[in-house]
């Protein structure tokens, strides 16, 4: 796969590659990426999308996908469709083509998603066309199809997976983390996760589910830990924080028990927001908090995953939301949204102007984001909280200013090295204009320089498929979803 492929898999070989080696060739810069977020038009709300036999669970997942910004700016390029060349079913080419037709031709207010339905079995054998499937896995084998139609043919392993676009765009790593109470030695592990599972049981709000998702766990008793530095069984505390977070943060709150023949649901409220702080102990190390917008809910309606009835509420490019129940759209109040007992929350990363911190164990170099009213806000306040819900205008009143931290570099640090000590500001960038939309109306004034007319001085547009064009190579590996493990003596 070499250059002429990145309209395909949107990844680059380095120049002074000449073929595909096997540690890590297709790569895509994540700061680039982070351009693609944020809606760059305003748009009426999309078609609603025909049942064809209990396909509710499939038109939630596609219509959710449809209106998360990053993904959909993506697709609305056709980057992808015009160099493909897969033989027979693509899901990349497939989803463009559908996006195109919900959102921008608007030829009729419901669309017949038979292009998808049709083609159940090839996203994953075990589907069948009218049957009620669990639209979290449903998800699931969509973001693999998706990957597989980056790879062009190729055998999709786990770190072919990890360098596609859609895993940038969708994927994030954790470190797990075991440390010995005797001697202080720290083992890390780093996976990828494209989206997190979190228990619901014993909390109320998804800010206390992701801080029980990250709380520490003791290994005594028959679970000691044999620890490395010590030679011997010792106690020890593990814990999860989230190394690298995705641009699209999926979580999946755990309502379904598969226990027994039918399994039951856990049906109880749990509060989320419209905007979602990371920071803290759900972190890693010396990372500053990461803002995110959210962009769609599914909820479920029903007693099991067998049965029941699928919907999800969506926010449009012109910032007002939206239920999508099959063929039925009609336009709701955020408190409507915010209500809801969600199954699947959908969360986009707000662009940030951010700098490079040191980590224990490991560099984070940052990405590269726009600056945010909303982060600016939240780096000149004050709070105890690791994770904050805010509220729809962003205000929040329990945040604390982010410490510049310079931790001792760990011995088990990665193969990139320790970060040289100096914060780099990085520049703000702006998204991309889509292929078709206007440019500002301009004039030549006196002088002969250009003038925007509509009040401030324009930018040059950028197509996003130039922007694509753009990215340079940067690393990868790996798989899915993250369910936080019963205690193991592993790391």
């Amino acid at each position: 796969i070499n250059a002429e492929c990145m309209g395909n898999c949107l990844c680059l070989k380095t120049k002074n590659q000449s073929k595909m080696s096997g540690d890590g060739k297709l790569r895509v810069m994540s700061s680039k990426v982070e351009a693609l977020t944020g809606w760059t038009h305003s748009r009426p709300i999309g078609a609603g999308l025909n049942n064809l036999g209990n396909t509710c669970f499939l038109n939630s997942v596609i219509q959710s996908l449809t209106y998360t910004p990053a993904f959909a700016n993506l697709l609305l390029s056709q980057s992808h469709s015009s160099r493909c060349k897969m033989q027979g079913f693509c899901m990349f080419c497939v989803f463009e083509r559908h996006v195109m037709e919900a959102i921008t031709r608007r030829t009729s207010r419901v669309i017949t998603p038979s292009s998808i339905v049709n083609n159940l079995r090839n996203i994953n054998k075990r589907f069948r066309l009218g049957r009620q499937e669990d639209a979290h896995e449903f998800l699931r084998y969509v973001i693999e199809s998706l990957q597989k139609g980056c790879a062009q043919g190729h055998k999709l392993d786990p770190k072919l997976a990890e360098s596609t676009i859609i895993h940038k765009i969708f994927g994030g790593n954790l470190r797990s983390q075991v440390k010995c109470t005797s001697c202080q030695y720290e083992s890390n592990k780093y996976d990828p996760f494209l989206d997190l599972s979190l228990e619901i049981d014993r909390v109320d709000t998804v800010e206390k589910a992701l801080r029980h998702f990250t709380a520490k766990e003791r290994l005594d008793g028959s679970n000691k830990y044999k620890c490395s530095g010590c030679r011997k069984l010792v106690v020890a505390e593990k814990r999860f924080t989230i190394h690298d977070p995705p641009v699209i943060l999926t979580i999946q709150l755990k309502r379904f028990s598969f226990l027994g023949h039918m399994g039951g649901k856990i049906n109880k409220p749990i509060s989320f927001s419209e905007n979602l702080v990371l920071g803290g102990n759900v972190l890693s190390e010396g990372q500053q908090k990461y803002m995110y917008q959210l962009c769609a809910v599914i909820v479920h309606i029903g007693s099991s995953t067998n049965s029941g009835h699928y919907f999800c509420f969506v926010r449009n490019s012109n910032q007002q939301w939206y239920q999508m129940d099959d063929s039925s759209v009609r336009q709701v109040n955020v408190q409507t949204v915010l209500n809801q007992r969600a199954y699947i929350l959908i969360y986009e990363r707000v662009k940030s102007t951010r700098e490079s911190v040191h980590t224990k164990g490991n560099v984070n170099d940052g990405h590269a984001n726009p600056s945010s009213n909303i982060n600016n806000n939240i780096n000149n306040r004050q709070s105890n909280s690791d994770v904050t819900m805010a509220d729809a205008n962003g205000a929040n009143k329990n945040l604390k200013r982010p410490r510049d931290e310079s931790i001792q570099q760990s011995t088990q640090a990665s193969a990139q090295g320790p970060a040289q000590g100096l914060k780099k500001k990085l520049t703000e960038s702006k998204p991309p204009l889509l292929p078709g939309e206007p440019l500002p109306k301009k004039l030549k004034d006196n002088n002969g320089s250009v003038s925007n007319v509509n009040g401030p001085p324009a930018r040059a547009a950028v197509s996003v498929k130039s922007f694509l064009a753009s990215l340079e190579s940067s690393s990868g590996s790996g798989p899915v979803s993250v369910h936080k493990p019963s205690s193991s003596s592993s790391s």
